[in-house]
C-alpha cells in the first residue's frame, strides 16, 4: 500500500494566508503570562496589527493600569464596607 501526500497548489497556499489574515485571534491569561509578548510576535508572523487591550484602556484611561485597578478596588472595597454597614 502506498501513500501519497495531497497536491498543494500555490492557489491553496495563497488562500490560507489570507484567511490566516483575515482572521482575529484574541490572548486570555493571567497577568505577567506573556499575552503581549506572544501577541506582538504572532502578528509578526501573520503580518496583521497587534492590538495591545491593556495600552488601549491606559489611553482612554489617562491612567496607568496599577492606577486604574487600585481605583477600581477601592471604590469596590467602598461598596463592600457601605454595604456591610447597612446590613
Amino acid at each position: 500500500m502506498s501513500y501519497s501526500a495531497p497536491r498543494v497548489t500555490y492557489a491553496d497556499i495563497l488562500v490560507f494566508i489570507v484567511s490566516l489574515i483575515t482572521s482575529r485571534v484574541l490572548l486570555a491569561g493571567f497577568m505577567g503570562c506573556g499575552k503581549s509578548t506572544i501577541g506582538a510576535k504572532l502578528a509578526t508572523l501573520l503580518l496583521v496589527e497587534f492590538i495591545d487591550l491593556d495600552d488601549r484602556i491606559v489611553n482612554l484611561a489617562d491612567a496607568t493600569i496599577e492606577q486604574i485597578l487600585t481605583s477600581a478596588v477601592t471604590s469596590r472595597t467602598g461598596a463592600l464596607e457601605r454595604d456591610f454597614w447597612e446590613k
